[in-house]
C-alpha cells in the first residue's frame, strides 16, 4: 500500500537495508507465531519461558532511528 504525502512522497525502490529488514521482521514474526502456538496447546510454562528467553541474546535495533540495542524485558 502507497501512500503519497507532500511530506513523503512515495517511491518505488528498495533502500539497500529493506531486504535484511525483512528478513529479521520474518524470524520475529516466526518467532512470535511458535510461542502463541504454544500457549495454545498449553504447554508448560518453563518451556514457553525457554522459548521467549532465547531471544534475550540477540540485539535488537530500531528501523527508524538506530537506537542502541536493549535487552527484551524479563518474563
Amino acid at each position: 500500500m502507497r501512500t503519497d504525502t507532500p511530506e513523503h512522497p512515495a517511491h518505488d525502490h528498495l533502500h539497500g537495508s529493506h531486504p535484511a529488514i525483512i528478513n529479521r521482521l520474518k524470524r520475529a514474526n516466526g518467532h512470535l507465531n511458535r510461542v502463541i502456538q504454544m500457549l495454545e496447546q498449553n504447554r508448560h510454562c518453563n518451556d514457553i519461558a525457554r522459548a521467549i528467553s532465547f531471544k534475550r541474546g540477540i540485539k535488537r535495533s530500531s528501523v527508524m532511528d538506530n537506537s542502541p540495542s536493549k535487552p527484551l524485558p524479563s518474563v
